[in-house]
């Protein structure tokens, strides 16, 4: 199995990252627990689409990727027909008193399994990733 090393690379900083103290509290939950219902998954979709600066994108995996610069976050929602679906990965980033990183979080709606399968590379998609990471980091510095 081979791992882009850009991506490695986010994954270290996600794990020091969350080993440090945050001054401000971390973003609350989107849903008390990962599993939710197909109402709960469209309804978040319909939400963040609706973020003002929000940019979707369709992958080859057959994913949407959502990214809004302004909120620092990163959404990736599967599309009908993936084998995880429904199910959605958020990132956020966020800064600490030593760092920064990105903080993940995973919700789903069909199968366990998939999704679990799914859920450890759905933030993957390096291009629109890296896109995320750049303005994220530029907005962070202002």
């Amino acid at each position: 199995m081979h791992i882009d090393r850009r991506f490695a690379t986010l994954i270290l900083v996600l794990a020091l990252a969350m080993g440090m103290t945050s001054h401000a509290a971390d973003p609350t939950p989107r849903f008390a627990h990962e599993h939710i219902s197909w109402a709960e998954w469209q309804t978040y979709l319909e939400e963040v689409t609706l973020v003002p600066d929000v940019r979707c994108e369709d992958t080859k995996r057959n994913e949407r990727y959502c990214v809004s610069d302004s909120l620092t976050s990163i959404w990736v929602f599967t599309k009908s027909g993936h084998p995880a679906h429904p199910a959605v990965s958020t990132g956020v980033f966020v800064t600490y008193p030593k760092g920064y990183g990105v903080l993940h979080r995973a919700y789903y709606g069909g199968d366990e399994p998939a999704f679990r399968a799914w859920a450890v590379s759905a933030l993957g998609d390096l291009l629109i990733l890296d896109k995320w990471k750049q303005a994220a980091w530029r907005n962070a510095g202002t």
